[in-house]
């Protein structure tokens, strides 16, 4: 127990730390940075070295709600210069009635469920909803710039690369070293089962990077791409110089490394999907960016070859994804058919249409132990995407505000595509390649929680600072 506490302690004086500094700093880009670092380099590493989940629960996701919410405040209140902005004073108003019958109908749920599972686990039955809502403030706020988003797109890449360098590190040492770290990393290694069996026999690791779980450095990879590629076209069109050229290589290469090495079949293939999207953009006429994407595809393509011959077991676990029909082998496979339960949604639907109740789907139902809902009946297989977890929560009415959200953040970001000039054009990009990616594989495929709810409400934030903002002010 004494090393439980221990640990907790460590915890509190890091938190105290980093959120001293995004309060006392004056620079609201350093703030950001060190924030981005903690979402994506820390808190993961902090959950799985402890060896309970309350140490995670209770110090860790305060840590991060604090800093967003302190940036938040700074961006919107204590900016040197400039007249305090209400957070929604140019949102459209339909976006803003969506939002607050969204925020209504979760905060209803708590009171329809906090005398049956308490109202701390009605709570955090509600947080994978409304945790990133934040940084949708902040990008809606912050995001209006091309200074900063190439800033932001500079750090998110720093954080995919030491991800990346993590997870090759992880996959190559193996299971037992990544068990021999921590009580956490043991539970997560050979209790969670994230382990698979090479060609030879021999157990090879799914790696977490310095995320929480299998696969988390993949999908920073995958939401980063985007950015990635914005970055190229910053570089080359603007003719910088040679040394940006270098480092902008090396870090495609520790990206790449983390898309691989998370030995996630769904990050490879959403990755593959985003790459056809923004060549079907830029094939635009008048749209200068295709020697780049040349450049671009080239640098991802030797670095998948070198890879390939130096480690070629990174590969076992993608073979079955080499073909387009091993792809829909997968798909249609009769032990866990995600056909025949997406082909199962409108039973599902009828079924719950009114939801199930808080602490019966997600991670908050390992609290209760309310997963009876996931497997009964038998007729009705649970797919654990968000349709499913969103319908279980908060019924029907759920699923269409969030999905309503999501479309209208879309077609705001497609206007903007095709209307603004180059400079806006180039990073609205980013945000139509996400925000199209999440809309099958999010809702359908797997979740918008964790690292992918965060990519979904901050590139939301940004299309609609993008639309109140001119070339002019963009350019500042």
């Amino acid at each position: 127990m004494k090393g439980i506490t221990d640990m907790g302690l460590i915890y509190i004086i890091i938190g105290i730390f980093l959120i001293g500094w995004c309060m006392f700093s004056k620079s609201v880009w350093r703030s950001l940075f060190i924030y981005l670092i903690y979402i994506t380099c820390i808190e993961g590493v902090m959950k799985q070295l402890a060896k309970t989940n309350s140490t995670a629960t209770f110090i860790a996701y305060p840590i991060r709600d604090a800093m967003i919410w302190i940036l938040v405040f700074k961006v919107y209140f204590l900016q040197k210069g400039k007249k305090p902005v209400p957070s929604k004073k140019h949102m459209p108003q339909n976006l803003k009635v969506l939002i607050i019958l969204f925020v209504i109908l979760n905060l209803f749920q708590i009171l329809a469920s906090f005398t049956d599972i308490g109202l701390l686990i009605s709570i955090f039955a509600i947080r994978p909803y409304l945790e990133w809502l934040p940084i949708f403030l902040l990008a809606y706020k912050y995001m209006r710039t091309k200074q900063n988003y190439i800033m932001f797109s500079s750090a998110l890449l720093f954080c995919v690369s030491l991800n990346g360098i993590a997870g090759t590190i992880q996959y190559i040492k193996g299971p037992g070293w990544m068990a021999s770290l921590s009580p956490g990393y043991n539970y997560f290694v050979y209790e969670q089962g994230r382990v698979f069996t090479g060609s030879g026999g021999e157990s090879l690791l799914r790696p977490p990077a310095l995320g929480n779980d299998c696969g988390f450095g993949g999908m920073l990879a995958m939401y980063s791409l985007p950015f990635l590629f914005y970055l190229f076209v910053q570089v080359y069109k603007k003719r910088m110089p040679f040394f940006r050229k270098v480092i902008l290589f090396l870090a495609t290469i520790l990206s790449l490394m983390g898309a691989i090495s998370s030995i996630s079949r769904t990050v490879i293939v959403v990755t593959i999907l985003e790459s056809v999207i923004i060549i079907f953009l830029i094939l635009k006429p008048g749209m200068k960016t295709k020697a780049i994407f040349i450049r671009f595809f080239i640098i991802l393509a030797g670095a998948f070859i070198i890879f390939l011959s130096q480690y070629p077991t990174f590969f076992v676990r993608y073979q079955s994804i080499s073909t387009p029909q091993k792809v829909w082998e997968i798909f249609s496979e009769k032990e866990s058919s995600r056909r025949h339960r997406i082909e199962n949604l409108p039973k599902l639907t009828a079924r719950y249409f009114f939801g199930g109740g808080l602490g019966k789907s997600g991670s908050a139902g390992g609290f209760v132990k309310r997963y009876d809902i996931l497997t009964e009946p038998k007729d009705i297989p649970f797919l654990e995407n968000q349709y499913e977890y969103t319908l279980l929560d908060l019924g029907m009415l759920g699923v269409i505000l969030w999905l309503l959200i999501h479309l209208m953040s879309l077609k705001t970001a497609f206007y903007i595509y095709r209307r603004s000039s180059k400079e806006i054009k180039y990073a609205c990009l980013a945000l139509v390649v996400i925000l199209s990616t999440l809309l099958p594989v999010g809702w359908f495929f797997g979740t918008m929680q964790g690292i992918s709810g965060a990519a979904f409400w901050f590139a939301c934030g940004c299309v609609f600072a993008l639309k109140n903002s001119s070339e002019e002010t963009f350019m500042l």
